[in-house]
């Protein structure tokens, strides 16, 4: 969840604190710091008394570009970058992968942590992300450049070959040249998938094709007991 006013681009420490403070007026026991699928699996849970386990984790597994410079220091993923953003030394220019609301977040935390420059590069015309979370990495200065696929990532920066787009703005082809962008930092913002800790130590849990939870009706998994949304991810 997304929230303007936080540097992080999501919920700040103050609103989250609220709710917790609330949710254990509810009487809801939180127990911070456990990893399912490492710590404990979901069978210690049915061992303990528990009669229903809802899974709802999101996606954090960054999706890869799977070209050459990926591995490099100074190229990142936006999730990783986004969970602890005063870790990386960015510089004065960020290039960042992507245009989904990830990397709008990164846009506008890159320029708190240090960065003077944000560049988001898109393959097409098409902006993933929604229209308020453009608005507000419009507002913060991000730059927006569109028909450009990256082909690899140097030290110095990206590499694009630029696109040629018709009235629609529908790639038809690419220039020959290469168009090498420096940047300090590149940040790959693509999308995210989830982890598979749980189907991996959980007997009975399966998932589909994308790694989400299968899921029926009544949102309840292929284990009896354990239920997940409808469009579910495994857990980190």
């Amino acid at each position: 969840m997304t929230n303007r006013h936080s540097p992080c681009g999501f919920l700040s420490k103050t609103i989250l604190e609220r709710y917790k403070k609330r949710l254990l007026e509810l009487g809801i026991g939180i127990r911070p710091n456990t990893v399912l699928g490492g710590d404990l699996t979901i069978s210690d849970l049915f061992r303990d008394g528990y009669e229903t386990v809802f899974i709802g984790t999101g996606t954090w597994r960054p999706k890869k570009l799977g070209l050459h410079g990926e591995s490099l220091s100074n190229v990142h993923f936006g999730i990783s970058f986004l969970a602890n953003p005063s870790a990386y030394t960015l510089g004065r220019t960020v290039a960042i992968i992507g245009m989904g609301n990830v990397a709008m977040d990164v846009a506008r935390t890159a320029f708190r942590n240090g960065a003077e420059r944000v560049m988001l590069f898109a393959r097409g015309k098409r902006i993933a992300a929604s229209e308020n979370e453009v608005a507000y990495t419009k507002l913060d200065g991000a730059e927006f450049i569109f028909g450009r696929s990256i082909q690899r990532i140097t030290e110095d920066g990206p590499v694009f070959k630029v696109a040629k787009l018709d009235e629609d703005g529908q790639v038809t082809g690419y220039e020959e040249e290469e168009e090498q962008v420096h940047a300090d930092t590149t940040i790959i913002a693509i999308s995210q998938g989830p982890k598979n800790k749980l189907i991996l130590t959980t007997a009975g849990l399966e998932g589909n094709d994308k790694g989400l939870l299968i899921t029926d009706e009544n949102c309840m998994t292929t284990r009896e007991g354990v239920f997940a949304p409808e469009t579910s991810s495994l857990a980190p």
